[in-house]
């Protein structure tokens, strides 16, 4: 075994020594995080890190959602790159869809101090939304802008086995791509978990002890989480998870923006 794999497994020791708390779930990602396939994952994003930084003359960033993903590829890049800036896109709504957001963002800091963590607000929704189905969000949509700044690369913590669409983008450029859209004089993009499963994405969280959102804790890292709110983030549920982990939270969001409700299934 590596040293960079001796000592890291907390919730194992944890499990060990009576401490309780940890699933079988997370047990057997512990016991993949050994395995010399996943050792092989996590040195072949390393590898396509590295590349990334080589083909950029101004260092790229990660951009950072804290969802599972991206927390990830933002790990393994301060890996290669401890003082890589990590860009995150927050929105009106997202304290509210996460009341444990700033607490998070401090666990991170702590856990990666070395890291500049910069934050950039989306535009809010407005106060009388006429179409509320034109009105939200695509996933990425005209605020996702806001984070592409002065840089000539970003760092994007997307995997192929999430959708039809991301499979579809790997296969035409593959890990490391020169996307002309994302910018007027184009943008190197890296993907460097482009190929892993969600076994592999959760060996690594555990493995290193990872800080995540609430939402996973209570649903499991199966689910996808979303800043701000989206026509595919209710879609999927959003409402009706949120309602299920913090009623609270449910209750602040539809008071202040109660068009919601008929648009995800939230209930009443």
């Amino acid at each position: 075994m590596s040293a960079d794999y001796a000592g890291r497994d907390g919730y194992k020791a944890e499990a060990e020594a009576g401490g309780g708390g940890v699933s079988l779930e997370i047990k057997q990602y512990l016991a993949y995080a050994h395995l010399p396939i996943f050792r092989r994952r996590v040195e072949k994003a390393k590898l396509l890190i590295e590349d990334m930084f080589a083909r950029c003359n101004i260092p790229p960033y990660v951009a950072f959602s804290m969802g599972k993903d991206s927390a990830v590829a933002l790990h393994l890049v301060a890996q290669v790159c401890p003082n890589v800036e990590a860009r995150t896109l927050c929105f009106p709504e997202t304290r509210i869809l996460y009341r444990e957001w700033d607490s998070l963002r401090e666990s991170w800091a702590a856990q990666l101090p070395d890291v500049l963590f910069s934050e950039f607000l989306a535009e809010p929704f407005p106060d009388a939304a006429p179409d509320w189905f034109s009105q939200l969000r695509s996933p990425l949509g005209n605020s996702a802008r806001l984070l592409l700044g002065n840089s000539d690369g970003v760092f994007l913590g997307l995997r192929s086995m999430e959708s039809n669409a991301r499979r579809m983008a790997a296969r035409r450029g593959g890990p490391i791509r020169f996307v002309k859209r994302m910018v007027s004089t184009g943008q190197w993009v890296c993907c460097p978990i482009q190929d892993w499963s969600i076994t592999d994405v959760g060996a690594y969280i555990y493995h290193y002890r990872l800080p995540l959102l609430d939402e996973y804790k209570a649903h499991g890292l199966s689910m996808r989480t979303t800043a701000g709110l989206s026509m595919m983030g209710l879609q999927k549920g959003l409402l009706h998870n949120l309602r299920v982990r913090d009623p609270e939270a449910y209750n602040m969001l539809i008071a202040r923006w109660p068009e919601i409700v008929a648009l995800g299934g939230g209930g009443g």
